[in-house]
């Protein structure tokens, strides 16, 4: 299996570092383009920072594989990026079908936002048969009424870990097509 994945990386690896300079700027388009709350999961008060964190980290991710010195340093890297890539795919993934939440309001239509890890006690305590759709649209959809239904620090911590996996699965991905362009180089 890792054959034929190194074999497919091989074939598209550019010459030049086309598709690592596109997934640089897929931060910035996934915010703006991006309709599907997988393509760039909804951060709250961490919007304003997202972008150029996530930008930050995929670049110094991509100077990664000019540190490869031969062919066979270079399938290592390949192996074992496309390997984490997968990793943190599932991780985002996992938190993404968990915590990225959509309701149905009648003023603006389907809303999507990213709740926390853990239900504040009190809230739990008058509402202990709803999930977490429910309690959504009974507190409100707004960063502060969010927040009053899961606990602040259950809120931040979930977004910081949608953007680090998410970060981490284009880096990634992005040293797997440095690893596959410098095979193909050194090949």
């Amino acid at each position: 299996m890792w054959e034929k994945i190194m074999d497919w990386l091989r074939q598209f690896a550019p010459q030049y570092r086309l598709p690592q300079i596109a997934l640089f700027g897929a931060p910035y388009l996934s915010q703006h383009y991006g309709q599907s709350s997988f393509v760039w999961p909804p951060l709250g008060s961490l919007e304003a920072y997202a972008v150029p964190a996530a930008t930050i980290v995929i670049g110094l991710f991509s100077l990664l594989p000019n540190l490869i010195g031969n062919r066979q340093n270079a399938k290592s890297w390949l192996k074992l990026s496309v390997g984490t890539t997968i990793v943190a795919f599932i991780l985002f993934s996992g938190l993404v079908a968990r915590y990225v939440i959509s309701v149905e309001t009648p003023e603006n239509g389907v809303q999507t936002r990213s709740i926390g890890f853990r239900v504040e006690p009190r809230i739990r305590a008058l509402y202990p048969d709803k999930n977490d759709p429910e309690l959504l649209r009974i507190g409100g959809l707004e960063d502060w009424q969010i927040q009053k239904v899961w606990t602040p620090g259950s809120v931040l911590a979930l977004r910081l870990s949608l953007l680090t996996s998410f970060s981490l699965t284009l880096g990634l991905a992005n040293v797997a097509l440095g690893a596959a362009a410098q095979l193909k180089r050194k090949g």
